[in-house]
């Protein structure tokens, strides 16, 4: 793993950062229209194609984890 990512996530903010990306996920579902579904579900609800904006976020982070999305070290975690 990453020395940098594995530091950010170690931060004791982490939990915070990690809601806020599970927020603007939300909102960008919400923003987009997906294959002609624009989702009517409240927050944190499913919301397209049985997936929360905290799936995705898992998604991502998992990701970086594995090494597929790569860390961009002059960003903060919330901004990758």
């Amino acid at each position: 793993m990453n020395k940098t990512l594995k530091e950010a996530l170690a931060e004791q903010d982490v939990e915070r950062i990690l809601l806020q990306a599970a927020s603007h996920a939300d909102f960008t579902i919400r923003r987009y229209i997906w294959r002609g579904h624009r989702p009517k579900a409240p927050p944190r609800r499913k919301s397209w194609r049985d997936k929360t904006a905290d799936d995705f976020v898992s998604e991502a982070l998992k990701r970086l984890l594995e090494g597929v999305r790569q860390y961009d070290e002059t960003r903060t975690l919330l901004e990758t």
